[in-house]
């Protein structure tokens, strides 16, 4: 929770392990792994002063959900993963408080947000042509969670086959998402005629066998690079 936390450009936000003494707070927020019965889901349950609240979550994805939701229940709202909208005074809205108590489960197995190379432009200069140390590319992690997801997807260029362009940097952002406890996809193209954006294709020579192009150009997106799914498009 630690960067879930930075990320939230809010005073006074400190993050503590159970068994610590508990800071002064106007509000807490205690979490627990507790919940069982199903995949990502959470409760919270406000605490009976009015100024704290627990999430029972039943693994990793649900206790970020259910933090999240407290915030919003405080006036936060994760509107753009560069641009948190911080209430001046954080107040817990009473009809937010009426709906404490509820197991929330999701109804879409994968909920998530694929992200282009020609749109959003923000994340351009995120994951592909890294403006920064990785923290651009963990706030659009770190916002899907806020919103409750759980799968993000790029699109592979075809500036993979440049010398100079190596996997580590795709390697840090995979153990980013995972960590977080995202699933990553990557997209990639099936012909070079039909790729009109610089996607990363696996047939490029129309005069050649296609299986030979493929296991030639797949090995650079697989190897090494632990994704979860791919998704495999024409052009």
């Amino acid at each position: 929770f630690d960067e879930f936390v930075e990320f939230i450009p809010g005073r006074g936000l400190t993050v503590g392990a159970t068994g610590e003494p508990a800071a002064a707070a106007q509000y807490r927020i205690v979490v627990a792994t507790d919940l069982g019965g199903c995949s990502e889901c959470y409760r919270v349950d406000g605490a009976a002063d009015g100024r704290g609240w627990t999430v029972h979550a039943s693994d990793r994805l649900g206790a970020q959900y259910g933090v999240a939701e407290v915030f919003e229940l405080l006036g936060y709202r994760f509107r753009h993963p560069f641009d948190t909208y911080v209430p001046r005074r954080p107040t817990p809205d009473p009809a937010a408080v009426a709906r404490l108590g509820v197991v929330h489960a999701p109804e879409m197995r994968v909920r998530g947000l694929h992200l282009h190379t020609l749109h959003p432009t923000e994340a351009m200069f995120a994951l592909w042509v890294p403006s920064d140390d990785g923290t651009k590319a963990r706030q659009i992690f770190d916002w899907i969670l806020k919103n409750r997801g759980n799968y993000v997807q790029w699109v592979a260029l075809d500036d993979i086959l440049e010398p100079t362009r190596g996997a580590a940097s795709t390697a840090a952002l995979l153990e980013a998402a995972h960590r977080r406890g995202l699933k990553a996809g990557l997209g990639l193209q099936l012909f070079g005629a039909s790729s009109l954006q610089n996607g990363y294709d696996l047939i490029d020579d129309s005069t050649r066998p296609s299986h030979d192009q493929i296991a030639e150009r797949l090995p650079r997106l697989v190897d090494g690079l632990p994704f979860d799914g791919y998704e495999l498009s024409f052009g």
